[in-house]
């Protein structure tokens, strides 16, 4: 892929599949304040930051355990598809002992409603790039983007 093309996958905006309009995260509040039809970039931008602040999952009591205190697992899956340039962010939450989340959404990104009409058939998915972290990237990451006010 070219840079072209990343650039065309960063400018996809989020949508609710059932409605087939535009839509956000619902049910991870920390991921909330983005507006609805936000783009790929931005809901990545977002994601990255609030785990630099380590405030992107709380537990299911609402706390936000500190590194090495996490008594469940975040998984963030990201998927590419093409030909037409759609993408999905998955994110769980698996508690520690379990196999099944306890939490998960799951968003979709598009083209602007306004490029593309959303009731337009999709061609056949003919290559997918994906992409799983896990707790042990996802915290190499966060410390890279930390900016010092959070204790390691």
């Amino acid at each position: 892929m070219s840079i072209a093309n990343y650039e065309s996958y960063a400018n996809l905006h989020a949508v609710d599949l059932l409605k087939g309009n535009i839509g956000s995260w619902l049910t991870i509040e920390s991921l909330c304040g983005l507006s609805d039809g936000h783009s790929l970039l931005e809901a990545l931008s977002w994601i990255i930051d609030h785990l630099s602040k380590g405030a992107l999952l709380p537990n299911s009591k609402g706390i936000i355990p500190q590194r090495g205190e996490y008594p469940y697992h975040i998984n963030i899956k990201v998927d590419l598809y093409a030909p037409r340039s759609t993408a999905t962010i998955r994110i769980e939450r698996t508690p520690e002992g379990s196999f099944e989340p306890d939490l998960a959404e799951t968003i979709h990104y598009y083209p602007a409603i306004d490029d593309e009409p959303m009731d337009s058939p999709d061609p056949q998915i003919d290559f997918v790039q994906m992409r799983s972290f896990g707790m042990l990237t996802l915290w190499s990451l966060a410390e890279l983007f930390n900016d010092g006010t959070q204790p390691k």
